[in-house]
């Protein structure tokens, strides 16, 4: 559990229309809120797919433009119906609730959860269905992005975030006291649904938006996750968007204002109180002694040494106070190091830049 690594793999020799067993279903949930601009696009990306072996449910957040009118001629006029499916909510709950129901109409084994305004590139589903079945278990994949504006031109090549090595880079369970962000955007990724099963929050209401900064952080300190260095899919920057609308000035800047970010600290604690409420359960899966490396990864020292209610409920549930102080300090300790190392790491030292981004013909856009 020290941090990300990289590991070379080759894609095993699979070929999805074997018969004689059967490849995982996929959900591809399409969460919307007034993009009826970018939407025929994004479904019709998702149709044109390699990878068959999908259902997609667009869940419609009570937008106030033409999106409903247009998600329902793209089905009518395709004949998806049973394949693709609009559900529309009573009332406004922002991207986690939308998430959420996109989750309670959809059974496949793997889990894609695609903004209205993105594509995905006809190999995504296939792409990231081959590192699943190919590598160690990981909780989720994220792959690299083009970045798109209004008009559909590319203003980027890739999106600086996804913090690869050139390569496919697994990154392990990390601790949660520093923030971080290696992944690309929510319509970069493919999660295992038994894992969203068991994070998914109660109360949507801290992740309207940014639901991807709960999910992801949660999802990869059970499970870790799979850094895909290749293009799949675009992300689009553009007014409209619920939080990245900053334009791109270069280097790896925030695509929006982080103060209407969910804050750090509220991340932290929906963690937390979620492990705490279904302790048994993560126990069960997890063993006590991943558990307790769960819980040192969000606890601080002064935390332990000061009781307060979540650390009285945990030492109830039968935790060693004493252990998990010892943990906390030693991820503390690698923390520090981590810190300290960027501090004394030559400047002015370009990252190596990927050979094997795949390219793909700007008409497709």
């Amino acid at each position: 559990m020290n941090g990300p690594y990289s590991w070379n793999f080759q894609y095993a020799n699979i070929d999805p229309h074997q018969e004689h067993f059967r490849f995982p279903e996929v959900a591809v949930i399409v969460s919307c809120y007034n993009y009826a601009d970018y939407i025929g696009r994004c479904l019709d990306s998702i149709l044109k797919q390699t990878y068959t072996n999908f259902k997609c449910v667009i869940v419609d957040d009570c937008s106030l433009d033409r999106s409903v009118e247009v998600v329902e001629g793209f089905i009518k006029s395709h004949n998806l119906e049973g394949r693709f499916q609009l559900i529309r909510h009573d009332e406004n709950g922002g991207q986690m609730e939308a998430f959420k129901t996109g989750l309670k109409h959809t059974e496949g084994i793997f889990v894609v959860f695609v903004d209205a305004d993105d594509q995905l590139f006809e190999d995504f589903l296939w792409t990231h269905v081959k590192a699943h079945l190919n590598f160690m278990p990981v909780a989720f994949t994220s792959s690299n992005q083009f970045q798109i504006n209004e008009k559909n031109e590319i203003i980027a090549g890739m999106h600086p975030d996804l913090s690869h090595k050139g390569q496919n880079t697994v990154v392990r369970p990390l601790p949660l006291q520093m923030a971080y962000w290696v992944w690309a955007t929510t319509s970069s990724m493919m999660f295992r649904r038994s894992t969203l099963d068991i994070i998914m929050p109660e109360d949507s209401r801290p992740f309207r938006i940014c639901a991807d900064n709960y999910i992801c952080h949660f999802a990869n300190l059970i499970g870790g996750s799979l850094l895909i260095p290749t293009v799949h899919g675009s992300y689009r920057r553009h007014s409209k968007n619920g939080f990245s609308i900053n334009p791109i000035l270069g280097g790896r800047l925030p695509t929006g204002d982080l103060r209407q970010h969910p804050s750090h600290v509220t991340l932290l604690e929906c963690i937390l109180a979620h492990l705490l409420k279904y302790h048994e359960q993560f126990i069960s899966l997890l063993s006590l002694k991943r558990f307790m490396y769960a819980l040192s990864y969000i606890l601080t020292p002064y935390d332990i040494l000061f009781d307060n209610d979540n650390i009285r409920e945990i030492v109830s549930l039968g935790v060693n106070r004493y252990v998990l102080f010892f943990l906390t300090n030693l991820t503390f300790l690698q923390l520090s190091v981590l810190y300290f190392g960027r501090l004394f790491r030559k400047r002015n030292v370009s990252r190596k830049v990927p050979l094997d981004v795949e390219t793909y013909d700007c008409a497709y856009l």
